[in-house]
């Protein structure tokens, strides 16, 4: 595949809704309208541990015409790094449901506890694809092998750009990973809001997730504002020497 050909081609897989309560700072909504302009060829909402977002979204994008996908991040309560995931069928939907309903009814009101177990345990009929934190060692991997298994060609290691000083040498040990557990790579954006002028109104969130101020905040801030929806070419140049699957339909 050519880089022309994965930038026309490219879905963003991993946007965050404001339901992905004090970390998303745009409605589904304009998630779809921004992509749309942007001339993806399709998108996913993926929020953490609901998929109250999907909807909207998915009713804006019907009316948009444009392909759209419902998913889900998954957030875990052992260590586990965080997995989305995009059910693949009726059954693949149900079981998701269930899982999410399983860390609901442990936990307090609000919040999902869940565990690597409750997906190994119910991740029949998904795509998923695992997001590693932004530093990491190979301890953090260690799950993968167990996903793989089990899961087999569903599974994916998602790639992701920090926008950081050592960001080269992240996507180079990310690649390395993903050829030991014999994984394919994702692109995805991480996008937490639809156009770059949303940033403010995302700290603001931070901050009172956080309890704390502007001035006192610190590094509990997004970095950069860089988790905006990008255009195919621009996802192609920024993984160029990576490619993999840059975001396609399944």
């Amino acid at each position: 595949m050519t880089h022309q050909q994965s930038a026309l081609l490219y879905v963003e897989l991993a946007a965050a809704s404001n339901f992905s309560f004090l970390r998303g700072a745009s409605h589904g909504e304009e998630m779809v309208l921004q992509a749309k302009k942007l001339g993806l060829t399709g998108l996913a909402i993926a929020d953490r541990n609901s998929v109250a977002g999907v909807v909207r979204a998915h009713m804006a994008a019907k009316e948009a015409e444009l392909p759209f996908a419902p998913g889900c991040r998954l957030v875990f309560t052992d260590a586990t790094p965080d997995i989305l995931v995009w059910p693949k069928s009726r059954q693949g939907w149900g079981n998701l449901c269930e899982l999410l309903t399983r860390g609901k009814r442990r936990a307090p009101k609000a919040a999902c506890y869940l565990q690597l177990d409750d997906l190994l345990d119910l991740g029949e009929q998904m795509i998923m694809a695992a997001v590693l934190p932004t530093q990491f060692s190979e301890k953090t991997g260690a799950f993968l092998p167990k996903l793989k298994a089990r899961f087999g060609g569903n599974v994916y290691l998602a790639l992701s750009r920090s926008y950081g000083a050592h960001d080269g040498r992240r996507l180079k040990r990310l690649s390395r990973m993903a050829d030991a557990c014999k994984l394919p790579l994702l692109a995805i954006g991480d996008v937490l809001y639809h156009a770059r002028d949303r940033r403010p109104l995302q700290d603001v969130l931070s901050c009172i997730r956080e309890g704390r101020t502007l001035a006192t905040i610190g590094k509990a801030l997004e970095p950069n504002a860089e988790r905006h929806l990008k255009s195919g070419a621009e996802m192609t140049q920024l993984f160029k020497g990576y490619v993999f699957h840059p975001g396609r339909s399944h």
